[in-house]
């Protein structure tokens, strides 16, 4: 029997990733399903050959379109799903057995007021599997019920759930895997990002943006510095593999230039306010 969950899967160009993906989530879940950005690789047609549904992440047909706002595209998907329990993946992960196991007694428990995390592992290009990045979450959020009215908040970029009261989270040590690209195109991505940012409408007030711009950058960029240096000088004595420089360089120029970028937004919003 299978769980009563349902896994949206965001793909755009997908095809290698859902052919090592699907074949491990669809005899799990009652409703595994791809939205879709216009891929022209034959990812739709690879789903659709294995019975699962193919959902489209805009109303138009613009080949290869770039998600604009991811938020919504989150939750678009979400109003596909045939289950009250989301397990949500993207493409270029993967889940191990032990993570869907999990998933499965969590979704049969049924406690709708409880959301969960589980640990994502980064793999680089070379197959190398950094287990603790401290860049992106150690814990990413990925199952919940929409009974239990979790919603993203309104943003290009850097999704966020909002959880009402009485919703509690709780993180388990399973993990899954995230393929990240070499350090070119993932610095592209990163400056896309940065120009969503830019480019969005925020709160105008200057309590959001101490708040946000400036206090929550300056502080991820010191955790993160501490973190990963911390990580560089005791890895060789856990036989670990870190996550390479030029990575941690990124990421750590990302969180300077996206103080510059949470400005410029908020003084653009602030004078049309």
């Amino acid at each position: 029997m299978k769980a009563a969950c349902s896994v949206p899967i965001l793909t755009l160009n997908s095809r290698p990733g859902l052919e090592r993906l699907l074949p491990l989530l669809i005899p799990v879940f009652d409703d595994v399903f791809i939205i879709d950005g216009n891929s022209t690789d034959g990812t739709r047609e690879y789903a659709a050959s294995l019975g699962v549904r193919v959902e489209d992440q805009f109303t138009h047909q613009e080949p290869n379109a770039p998600i604009k706002d991811f938020s919504k595209v989150r939750e678009r998907s979400w109003s596909f799903a045939k289950c009250d329990w989301i397990f949500y993946l993207d493409s270029d992960e993967w889940s191990t057995q032990e993570l869907l196991q999990k998933v499965v007694e969590i979704v049969e428990v049924n406690e709708v007021k409880t959301v969960h995390e589980f640990c994502r592992k980064a793999c680089l290009p070379g197959g190398e599997v950094v287990e603790r990045a401290f860049f992106y979450p150690e814990y990413c959020l990925r199952l919940f019920a929409r009974s239990s009215g979790a919603h993203l908040r309104e943003r290009p970029v850097h999704e966020r759930m909002i959880l009402p009261t009485g919703v509690v989270t709780e993180k388990h040590n399973e993990f899954f895997y995230a393929q990240w690209p070499d350090p070119v195109v993932f610095w592209q991505k990163q400056k896309k990002y940065l120009a969503l940012e830019e480019g969005a409408r925020v709160n105008p007030s200057l309590t959001w943006f101490v708040r946000w711009g400036i206090v929550y950058n300056i502080g991820m960029l010191v955790k993160q510095s501490i973190r990963s240096f911390a990580l560089l000088i005791s890895s060789p004595l856990f036989s670990a593999k870190t996550l390479p420089w030029v990575y941690i360089k990124r990421f750590l120029g990302y969180r300077v230039l996206a103080m510059r970028s949470v400005y410029r937004a908020w003084s653009r919003t602030r004078n049309h306010a």
